[in-house]
């Protein structure tokens, strides 16, 4: 399967670097990227896709990012998936973090 992120790492989000930027705008930064990578993948079942997500390339450059979707789809995906199928009120928090609109 290969990568959808291509595209984005020509674009401007991952062409620029954190070198000069305040602690507050690498953070912003690697949140803008995390939910650019996300929005590519648009992981939502437990398919190649989610494996293949933590091998991307467009991760390799921001380690924040990296760890941002980990953490979005690891721990608070993972916690939510495990109370959906009792508990179907949770499905549209669920299906948000995944489309990593809330974090």
């Amino acid at each position: 399967m290969s990568s959808p992120t291509p595209k984005l790492l020509k674009a401007d989000l991952f062409k620029s670097s954190s070198e000069n930027l305040t602690d507050d705008e690498r953070i912003d930064l690697s949140n803008q990227r995390a939910y650019a990578v996300a929005k590519a993948y648009n992981i939502l079942d437990l398919t190649p896709k989610f494996w293949q997500i933590h091998q991307d390339m467009a991760l390799s450059l921001d380690h924040a990012a990296h760890t941002l979707i980990s953490i979005q789809y690891n721990i608070a995906g993972a916690i939510f998936a495990m109370f959906v199928s009792d508990q179907p009120e949770y499905q549209p928090l669920l299906d948000r973090i995944l489309r990593f609109e809330v974090s």
